[in-house]
């Protein structure tokens, strides 16, 4: 795993008090365009926190008694969850943190102790979920485990920077009560570029006048004014938001994936206020395997069209189609279109009940990875006398039947 000690003049007595950093325009980093990712990665890292002031001590002991910072992970536990933590108390120490983990390969005796002496070190409450049970289920999880007043929703690969002002976030509801949500941007390293991208994902929702089942969903202009939030319907998964709330208005239980329009479509029309502010940001490391077309395959994560469908039923008296900057949702035919691609082609909406009246109840798999014997041919094959039979996780198991799909698959 990726490893990072603050330096003890990293992290202040709560007493001391410093001025708070104006919010400014970041100036973009440039680091060497060549070597690996990671070494960016720590590059730009260094030459943040380098600039980086400590919240004054009033301030960081209101956020330690309002705010959780609440992390849905999975992939990058072994990988970044140390760099990620230590980057949330070099900037906010002694802040309460929540992860939720649905990883579905166990953690060995040794790496669990190095990772639980850490979690008590760092004031981390651990939840481990049924293996696949997806965003939606893992979130929902933090939102239920929060117990303050306020939580930040953050994905496993983001770390915090000198820009992630959870004092503005706060003091920004604190102040408006009719406002529920408020959503910060990413800032990306683009090696194309040599330099780092700010990309505020955020989105308006607008309804045909004459077609009230006819919606889009589009990218607004940024702020005229840098350092200003404005009103939006959408936003990136990094925000502070009302705990109630998002018990209130919980993720789709069954959207392991894909769930970004319906849980902010879904607030839209309780009217519910989401701000934006993209000035305040973390540093988004997109992982290389993005880009990797087995993974693209393989993954669960690029398979949108097993999940559309839920959108559709959750929304059946309000949507027909429903076009956002990545795909158009055909709620009548139950096809998902992409827009990004010149191909008009649509991919069929699976019906999720056909998964369950289809499915196999249980399938084998090999005691152990060693069982092996060899054939009349000398080859090796699994030794089948030792197979067992493994339960897939049914439709619903955990809110998700994730699971099912990706053994079916």
């Amino acid at each position: 795993g990726l490893c990072w000690q603050p330096s003890a003049k990293a992290v202040p007595d709560a007493t001391t008090v410093l001025p708070l950093p104006a919010a400014a325009t970041p100036a973009a980093a440039t680091p060497e365009p060549s070597g690996p990712p990671l070494n960016e990665l720590m590059q730009l890292a260094n030459t943040a926190n380098a600039v980086e002031q400590q919240v004054s001590g009033p301030t960081l002991a209101r956020i330690q008694q309002l705010v959780t910072v609440c992390i849905k992970a999975v992939t990058h536990l072994r990988n970044h969850v140390h760099f990620m933590l230590h980057s949330v108390h070099r900037r906010y120490p002694g802040v309460r943190i929540i992860i939720a983990d649905d990883e579905y390969i166990g953690l060995g005796a040794e790496e669990w102790k190095r990772l639980s002496s850490l979690f008590s070190d760092l004031n981390v409450t651990y939840l481990q979920l049924v293996p696949r049970s997806g965003l939606s289920a893992g979130r929902n999880a933090l939102a239920a485990a929060c117990q303050t007043k306020y939580m930040v929703l953050l994905d496993d690969d983001v770390f915090f920077t000198a820009s992630t002002r959870l004092d503005l976030m706060l003091s920004y509801l604190e102040s408006r009560p009719t406002v529920q949500i408020v959503a910060g941007s990413y800032a990306q390293y683009d090696s194309r570029a040599a330099a780092t991208v700010v990309d505020d994902y955020s989105l308006l929702f607008e309804r045909s006048a004459s077609q009230p089942r006819e919606w889009r969903a589009y990218r607004p202009p940024l702020p005229e004014r840098w350092g200003s939030c404005r009103r939006v319907h959408a936003a990136h998964n990094f925000f502070m938001a009302r705990t109630e709330t998002l018990r209130k208005f919980p993720w789709h239980p069954k959207l392991a994936i894909f769930e970004h329009e319906h849980f902010f479509l879904q607030l839209y029309l309780a009217n519910q206020v989401v701000f934006a502010c993209p000035h305040v940001s973390v540093f988004h490391h997109r992982a290389p395997n993005m880009h990797d077309t087995r993974y693209i395959t393989n993954s669960i994560r690029f398979k949108e069209h097993l999940f559309a469908r839920y959108f559709c039923e959750a929304f059946r008296k309000d949507v027909a189609h429903f076009t956002a900057p990545y795909w158009t949702y055909d709620c009548m035919k139950f096809e998902l279109c992409p827009q990004w691609t010149n191909s008009s082609s649509c991919t069929p909406m699976i019906d999720p009940d056909l998964w369950t009246k289809s499915a196999i109840t249980a399938t084998p798999f090999s005691e152990t990875s060693s069982s092996k014997r060899s054939s009349k041919k000398g080859a090796e094959e699994p030794d089948t006398s030792k197979q067992v039979a493994r339960p897939l996780l049914v439709l619903g198991e955990a809110g998700s039947g994730a699971g099912l799909v990706a053994q079916l698959l």
